[in-house]
């Protein structure tokens, strides 16, 4: 296996050195502490989630203020990740990714030929453009007592692939998908729509986050509207 584990640390910058806090010391930590605990715990067969949340609290005590830890995430792969974070409780974030193949047009009625073109470019294609899409859904939450777990993953990926994927791969989104019918499906607003499709699915987590890259360079990120 090979994980990724990393820390993120709040606090002033030290106008001596430039430094929120001894990256060495970060390192040490991360590499003398994090690493082998997550592993050991895995071969006992104690759930991850379980197991991140505990050495968030071990780094906790070992951070010196006024530094504080803000975030442990460890990267199972490209496509799954955990991430504990800090609170009044500490909630786990699950983060898994997807991926779909969609065509579509960018285009405003109201604006010229070249007002769209100069605006949307390729996008503006009467014919469509494509893109290879990656979605990463997040859900956040307490641990299961039973189960250690945020959601069961199978759960996630039937639904994801249920009320995403199937409707969205390969299909031509102004012309086939109705969420789009009226409305430009432009990267922010296909964020917006995945999560109104997901939202209201989830009985164990919460769904905390969309995001969607449209190219390696560019993507968008919806969390839900604000209150």
């Amino acid at each position: 296996m090979f994980w990724v584990v990393s820390a993120e640390v709040d606090g002033p910058v030290n106008p001596k050195t430039g430094y929120v806090y001894d990256l060495t010391c970060i390192d040490d930590i991360l590499r003398g502490q994090v690493i082998p605990s997550l592993t050991h715990k895995t071969h006992e067969g104690i759930p991850l989630a379980q197991s991140l949340c505990q050495s968030f609290t071990n780094i906790q005590s070992a951070i010196t203020p006024p530094a504080t830890l803000s975030a442990l995430t460890l990267a199972l792969s490209p496509y799954l990740r955990y991430a504990v974070l800090a609170g009044d409780t500490l909630v786990v974030e699950v983060t898994q990714s997807f991926e779909f193949s969609a065509g579509h047009q960018l285009w405003c009625d109201e604006f010229s030929e070249a007002q769209n073109r100069r605006l949307f470019g390729k996008c503006s294609n009467p014919n469509g453009h494509g893109h290879n899409y990656v979605v990463e859904v997040t859900l956040g939450g307490s641990p299961d007592k039973t189960t250690g777990s945020v959601i069961n993953l199978e759960e996630l990926s039937h639904i994801v692939n249920e009320r995403v994927i199937g409707p969205f791969d390969h299909k031509f989104l102004n012309r086939e998908c109705a969420d789009f019918a009226s409305l430009n499906p432009s990267v922010e607003n296909i964020a917006r729509v995945i999560w109104q499709r997901l939202v209201d699915h989830f009985d164990q987590a919460k769904l905390t986050k969309v995001r969607v890259w449209e190219t390696p360079k560019t993507s968008a990120t919806y969390r839900g509207e604000s209150t």
